[in-house]
C-alpha cells in the first residue's frame, strides 16, 4: 500500500472541554498519513490522478475551524471522516493530533494528543452533515 503524508501542520483553533478553550485559541499540531493504491497517479504522473496534498491541507484547515469540539478524539475522528469523504482513493488513515494547551490548574503540558487509525470500511460516514 502506498502512503501520502503531511507532517507538522499547525493551526490556531478553539477546541476543548473548558469554557476558556472556546474563547482563546490554542496551537493544534497535526500529522496525517493517507494510504491507498496510488498506482494510477504514479503511472500517469498527473495531479488529476493523485491525492493532492494541497487539497488535503485546505480540507484540514477548513474542518479544524468549522466547528468547535470538546474532545480532541472527536475532532480527530471528524477530520478522518472528512478525508475519507473527499478522497475516494484513500483506504486507510493514520492521524495524530495534539495541542499545546494553556496552563490549567497550575499544570503545564508540552502537548496533549490523540492518534487514530481508520480504514474506509469503518469510517462511519454519516449520510448527511449536521
Amino acid at each position: 500500500m502506498d502512503s501520502l503524508f503531511l507532517r507538522g501542520l499547525s493551526y490556531e483553533a478553539r477546541h476543548g472541554v473548558e469554557d476558556f478553550e472556546h474563547r482563546i485559541s490554542q496551537t493544534f499540531e497535526l500529522s496525517v498519513e493517507l494510504r491507498g493504491d496510488f498506482a494510477r497517479a504514479i503511472a500517469a504522473d498527473e495531479l488529476a490522478e493523485a491525492v493532492d496534498h494541497n487539497a488535503v491541507e485546505r480540507l484540514l484547515d477548513k474542518e479544524i475551524h468549522a466547528k468547535s469540539f470538546h474532545l480532541i478524539e472527536a475532532l480527530a475522528s471528524h477530520l478522518a471522516t472528512e478525508l475519507f469523504r473527499a478522497f475516494p482513493a484513500v483506504m486507510e488513515i493514520h492521524l495524530e493530533l495534539s495541542k499545546r494547551p494553556l496552563a490549567w490548574e497550575g499544570k503545564f503540558y508540552r502537548s496533549v494528543g490523540f492518534s487514530l487509525e481508520r480504514q474506509r470500511h469503518d469510517a462511519r460516514l454519516p449520510l448527511a452533515r449536521d
